[in-house]
């Protein structure tokens, strides 16, 4: 499946605020997986800008599971925005777990209260809210 990734956009961030106070300030949305805090030149406090992003955890995918695979069957909890099956760096191979985003936090915790013990090609999925 195609990475899109969905964010939360974050306008007009106070100077003195860090990634931290901004993931800290949407966790009570969620785990927040990835902050990334931007500053376009002029360093004017109404030029600060990031973004949020929220992830479920996927875990016991079978081996010839796809992306899209993921992607269709998630897809029945919500817009499904990226999906990501991490692979070994030295064999390229899959290691069995990944991510899927989606387009708000509630299709996430749909996600994890439906699909947590459903079965893709014949084994049960682990679906857990990301953690960082």
């Amino acid at each position: 499946m195609a990475s899109s990734g969905f964010s939360v956009y974050v306008g007009n961030i106070p100077y003195n605020a860090t990634e931290e106070d901004i993931g800290n300030m949407f966790s009570s949305c969620g785990v927040v997986t990835n902050v990334r805090y931007c500053v376009r030149p002029g360093n004017q406090p109404s030029e600060r800008f990031g973004f949020c992003e929220f992830s479920v955890y996927v875990g016991n995918i079978p081996y010839n599971a796809t992306e899209e695979d993921i992607g269709n069957m998630f897809s029945s909890c919500g817009v499904v925005t990226n999906v990501r099956i991490v692979y070994d760096r030295e064999t390229n191979r899959p290691k069995g777990f990944g991510f899927c985003e989606f387009q708000d936090q509630q299709s996430a915790q749909n996600a994890v209260t439906n699909l947590n013990g459903a079965e893709l090609h014949g084994r049960p999925l682990r679906v857990n809210m990301a953690t960082k």
